[in-house]
């Protein structure tokens, strides 16, 4: 039954910092710190509808950047005090106009009292199935931004996404990553178009990216100019203090949208 095993938690992998969740309604994308062996087959394009939000990533890319679906709405629940930055919630507005080719993006911003500590991956699915109200259908695709207190249960993870359009993101842990004075609200729209990305099937998480996958950290690129580069999603994040956090999305990035953007279900 298709309900069951939506519900059925196999494994975590984790891409860097970012985490993605393997569940038996398809294949999960790959990672660094393989669970159990070889890397996973790539996402395959799903329809859009509801229950497609809750498969693996990559699998709503296509309609993510696709300007046949002219709709987009951001979702953002900030849990518990956590705050994401105004310039972060408009770099992905700005990212699924520009490379979506969404003409319009609604964004519904709720705060909720709540949250805790330490969070599991099973904390995060459950955040989302109890705070999600906006679903993917028609000619919208919905993205469920969760903003939240405390840290990842690994951590020097600021990140995280799972699901087709769900993703996590922890203030807390990208402040404490970086070196004093730093400038945290910028480093926060990278780790926000950076998730966002993720969402989009970067980097080859749909299996046409692997020209600009680093072999050395899967799922991302070792490209420093691209805001897809690995650093954003690990604890080597604070090296990138002295020149910024690139904050783009670059050629090969550009390549492989178009690539997704012409699969189709």
């Amino acid at each position: 039954m298709r309900r069951l095993l939506f519900a059925s938690l196999l494994s975590a992998l984790a891409l860097a910092g970012c985490i993605v969740i393997e569940r038996e309604v398809g294949p999960s994308p790959s990672g660094g710190g393989f669970h159990g062996g070889e890397r996973p087959p790539p996402a395959e394009p799903a329809p859009l509808e509801a229950r497609s939000d809750r498969l693996q990533l990559g699998s709503l890319g296509w309609a993510l950047l696709s300007p046949d679906v002219p709709n987009a709405v951001l979702e953002i629940d900030q849990i518990g005090g956590a705050r994401l930055a105004g310039e972060a919630v408009a770099a992905m507005e700005e990212a699924l106009r520009e490379h979506g080719g969404k003409q319009r993006v609604d964004v519904v911003t709720s705060s909720v009292d709540g949250g805790r500590d330490v969070w599991s991956l099973e904390d995060l699915l459950g955040a989302s199935q109890q705070h999600r109200d906006r679903s993917s259908g028609g000619d919208t695709v919905a993205v469920h931004v969760l903003v939240l207190p405390g840290r990842f249960q690994a951590e020097g993870v600021p990140g995280a996404a799972f699901h087709a359009t769900a993703m996590a993101i922890f203030p807390g842990e990208v402040e404490r990553m970086l070196p004093r004075f730093a400038a945290v609200d910028a480093f926060q729209v990278s780790v926000a178009v950076h998730e966002l990305g993720h969402l989009f099937g970067l980097v080859n998480l749909t299996g046409v990216g692997e020209f600009h996958e680093d072999p050395d950290h899967p799922g991302h690129t070792d490209q420093e100019d691209s805001v897809m580069y690995w650093a954003i999603e690990s604890p080597s994040m604070g090296e990138l203090f002295r020149t910024g956090p690139p904050r783009e999305f670059n050629a090969d990035d550009r390549e492989e949208m178009a690539r997704i953007r012409d699969q189709r279900p």
